[in-house]
């Protein structure tokens, strides 16, 4: 009679072949978990814009600004009139936690500017009330007011990215990085 002291190659094999499918599906998982986050970010961002758009043309100009507010990795909005002074986050509406970057590009006559919000940036973005196109971005470390053509609101969680782009007619998209 043999008696047995241990696992075979065999058995030893299939163990390790069934964790390393186990360990693969829980990655895939916690990526589609990330884009899926990404996907909803770009989602509450183009829902405020379309509505500050639609704030300006039927309520006029002062309540046609979407605010963002990136303060501790999250991003917060508010639509109605311009804020000049750090908010209350109380009264904003939360659009994203992780954030890991937060980065505005926009085309001016003098082309293409990229820039990265730090922690504590309020961004302003208003809308005509004749006609729902951007009507400027206010964008501390820029400077005075800009009148883009074309603006990019950029986040981003570890490789996963969005995009909303806002055209200088005010129509707004969103793509996935």
């Amino acid at each position: 009679m043999r008696k047995n002291k241990g696992f075979t190659y065999y058995e030893l094999l299939i163990v390790i072949a069934i964790m390393s499918l186990m360990v693969g599906f829980t990655t895939i998982g916690i990526g589609a978990a990330h884009r899926n986050n990404v996907n909803r970010w770009a989602d509450k961002i183009e829902s405020a814009s379309k509505q500050a758009r639609n704030n300006a043309i039927s309520k006029g100009n002062a309540n046609g600004y979407l605010n963002l507010y990136y303060k501790d990795k999250k991003l917060y909005s508010y639509v109605g009139e311009q804020l000049t002074t750090t908010p209350d986050v109380k009264s904003m509406n939360l659009i994203a936690t992780n954030v890991d970057s937060l980065n505005v590009g926009y085309d001016t006559i003098a082309g293409h500017i990229n820039m990265g919000c730090p922690s504590g940036c309020l961004l302003n973005i208003g809308f005509k009330q004749s006609t729902g196109e951007v009507s400027g971005l206010v964008f501390p470390f820029a400077g005075p007011t800009k009148y883009p053509s074309d603006l990019n609101i950029m986040l981003g969680n570890g490789n996963n990215h969005c995009t909303v782009e806002i055209d200088r007619y005010g129509s707004i998209s969103t793509k996935m990085n």
